[in-house]
């Protein structure tokens, strides 16, 4: 499989679908400010809404400020994000199948651990550990086959 084929199978994964709708929150496909960069300061951040269309938008590539804290960007209202032609050669070729396969399940890992611990209330953890319990597995046997 080819990684715009990969990039589709994201997309309309179902199983990608229903997971962050019920986390609420948007999912980054593809964001590496080394490989995506547009300049010194801003690069291209690949982002899956709820509507199942991939966006790309120009952000900010994250900075420490001469203290060593991370400085704070606004991020871009929805409106500059722009929808991706998934049929267009969009990807620069060092960003491969592998590399999107990996960032792609390392991302939704984290956005599962972090909503474990932090967001739900504990009357919810059990209900939501059935539901999460082998999910990351099944979203890449979907995306992958």
């Amino acid at each position: 499989m080819d990684k715009y084929k990969l990039v589709k199978n994201i997309v309309n994964s179902e199983k990608i679908n229903e997971l962050f709708e019920l986390l609420d929150e948007s999912l980054v496909v593809i964001s590496n400010p080394s490989l995506l960069a547009l300049n010194k300061d801003k690069h291209k951040v690949y982002r899956l809404f709820d509507k199942g269309e991939l966006t790309v938008v120009e952000e900010f590539i994250p900075k420490k400020d001469d203290a060593g804290n991370w400085i704070d960007f606004e991020y871009p209202p929805r409106s500059k994000f722009k929808i991706v032609n998934l049929d267009s050669d969009f990807l620069p070729k060092e960003i491969d199948y592998h590399y999107i396969l990996e960032s792609i399940l390392g991302r939704i890992k984290e956005r599962i651990d972090f909503n474990k611990e932090y967001v739900f209330y504990e009357d919810d953890i059990k209900e939501l550990e059935e539901y999460l319990g082998g999910i990351l597995d099944k979203i890449k046997n979907e995306i992958v086959n």
